[in-house]
């Protein structure tokens, strides 16, 4: 009998205290966080990383807080400049094309973790990072899909979004060789060359033409948004990577939507139609048209007017899901344990292969959720059992 009590409550207790671990983890990380620092696009791909912090201590005389970026295996040690603290405690700090040591290296793909420490005033070693006192490191599971979708694949191919952003570079240039035409037929060969763009090779209104896109097709790129709720699922304990996938979604569903309402309008009203003029009024430019949808599936579209295109329907497009995924990987800094620790102590980030799988091994906390939860499912199940047969046989 105390076994099988005992084994209940174990589980019971499995049940438990792994949530609330993780929704502890997450209070204590608001407590000790000063701020943020999130990549984005300069003049290239993940190419500069924005600052804004706040509560920071003045740093005491003859010393500076420097900003560094770490790399997956912990060896390279990038510094993105020396942080100047205002009286309150708050600091902002932009690295970009314009700032030293900017070699345009693609932040997302090559960093995970992001590193704030104590330098010395002038620093005799200006290559390597002196003591940590605030960091994050991007979590591997998410990393790896976040980095899918805006920078490169795990198998090293231009990332999703970013060949979705290219191919409507592709469209839209199509549909300003339509609204050039002088005849109805090379303006309804151009139109279909959209749609062969939109749709891919294997789509059911695609016939090849001079221009045909890379086969994949803008939908198809669109669809594949569902890799942010792959990050997301990957750690479930990670609320800011969970919440901003949302946004991800969001976009490219508006850019699905719209270059639909491109593909349709190519179809119906250009190639379906028996008069230039009338076909060229639905080309556009204008409200409505082919260009017009094809512009806000790329670059959004502020449709309340208040100068700000956000992840909501009907605004956000591709080149905001490139914003949106990369601040899935924001970097929330927050003060490390024991007031500092040596950069030789960064752990590297698990790497994986193609297929997903940890190449260093290892299963972060966060992923063992899922599987504590099982596995507490199944033993409370196998203690309930066993407590009524062991009743019923003494009945």
């Amino acid at each position: 009998m105390l076994r099988y009590k005992l084994t209940a409550f174990l589980a019971i207790v499995l049940l438990m205290v792994f949530p609330t671990s993780v929704i502890l983890a997450e209070e204590e990380e608001q407590k000790t966080r000063i701020g943020n620092a999130e990549i984005h696009d300069d003049i290239s791909s993940n190419d500069a990383i924005r600052y804004t912090l706040h509560s920071l201590p003045i740093p005491a005389e003859g010393t500076a807080y420097e900003s560094w970026l770490v790399s997956d295996d912990a060896k390279t040690f990038l510094s993105t400049g020396v942080i100047s603290v205002a009286a309150d405690g708050s600091a902002s700090l932009s690295f970009n094309s314009a700032s030293t040591g900017y070699t345009g290296i693609d932040l997302l793909q090559n960093f995970a973790t992001a590193i704030i420490t104590s330098e010395t005033v002038p620093d005799d070693d200006t290559s390597s990072p002196g003591t940590v006192l605030y960091m994050h490191q991007v979590p591997a599971d998410g990393l790896i899909h976040i980095r899918h979708l805006a920078g490169k694949s795990p198998t090293g191919e231009t990332g999703v979004f970013r060949n979705l952003v290219t191919q409507l570079d592709l469209a839209i240039t199509s549909a300003h060789a339509a609204k050039n035409a002088t005849t109805l037929a090379e303006m309804q060969g151009h139109a279909q060359d959209v749609i062969n763009i939109i749709e891919g090779s294997s789509g059911a209104n695609y016939k090849a033409g001079t221009v045909n896109g890379d086969g994949y097709g803008i939908l198809n790129y669109a669809a594949d948004r569902s890799i942010a709720t792959t990050a997301s699922e990957a750690v479930p304990g990670d609320p800011y990577i969970t919440g901003t996938s949302t946004l991800v979604k969001i976009d490219a569903k508006n850019t699905e939507d719209w270059a639909t309402l491109a593909r349709d309008i190519a179809i119906t009203n250009i190639i379906a139609e028996d008069e230039l003029v009338i076909a060229q009024i639905f080309v556009g430019p204008g409200a409505g048209t082919l260009i017009s949808n094809l512009e806000a599936a790329r670059d959004g579209f502020d449709s309340n007017k208040n100068s700000s295109i956000e992840a909501v329907a009907g605004e956000g497009g591709a080149k905001q899901a490139i914003r949106d995924t990369q601040l899935m990987a924001s970097f929330r800094l927050a003060s490390v344990t024991s007031g500092g620790i040596s950069p030789s102590s960064i752990n590297p980030v698990l790497r994986y292969d193609g297929s997903g799988l940890p190449i260093t091994g290892g299963i972060p906390i966060t992923n063992l959720l899922p599987i504590t939860l099982l596995l507490a499912i199944i033993s409370l199940s196998i203690g309930t059992i066993a407590l009524r047969v062991s009743r019923k046989n003494r009945a």
